[in-house]
């Protein structure tokens, strides 16, 4: 085996030596990517804003993401509790009475129409009699 002897440089040497290496290799690299011209400084300068914007997007994506599924959570948690407490009082009954309804009027039309018309002229009678002056309901009981 061959010993290699070590070569003592004074710092400044040192210093000098490593930064003409690295200017030669960033002479060689950036030929390859592309950035060699005379607007590669501004073309660095619009791929870091890119880049920046490309982070802002993300962020805000994310945060949208976040607050989106929050609002579901809390939309569905109210919903819940809504049905829970029976806000809406039997809405599903009442639909279901609405379709036996329209079962019987198909397949009795004229029953409904009588029951229409007595829902009418109930109707009258009672806007009638809200029309009239108290005193005159008095009279009558």
């Amino acid at each position: 085996m061959e010993r290699r002897k070590l070569v003592t440089l004074p710092q400044v040497e040192f210093e000098a030596m490593v930064e003409r290496a690295a200017e030669r290799g960033a002479r060689h690299a950036l030929p390859e990517v592309g950035l060699d011209g005379r607007e590669s400084p501004r073309d660095i300068s619009e791929l870091r804003s890119l880049l920046d914007a490309f982070n802002e997007g993300k962020k805000t994506a994310g945060l949208t993401i976040v607050r989106m599924l929050f609002t579901e959570l809390v939309s569905a948690l109210l919903a819940g509790k809504l049905v829970k407490l029976k806000v809406f009082g039997g809405g599903q009954s009442a639909l279901r009475h609405c379709g036996a309804r329209a079962e019987h009027a198909r397949r009795h039309p004229r029953e409904v129409s009588a029951t229409f018309d007595e829902v009418v002229t109930k109707m009258q009678r009672d806007a009638t009699a809200r029309a009239r002056p108290k005193s005159s309901r008095l009279a009558q009981v």
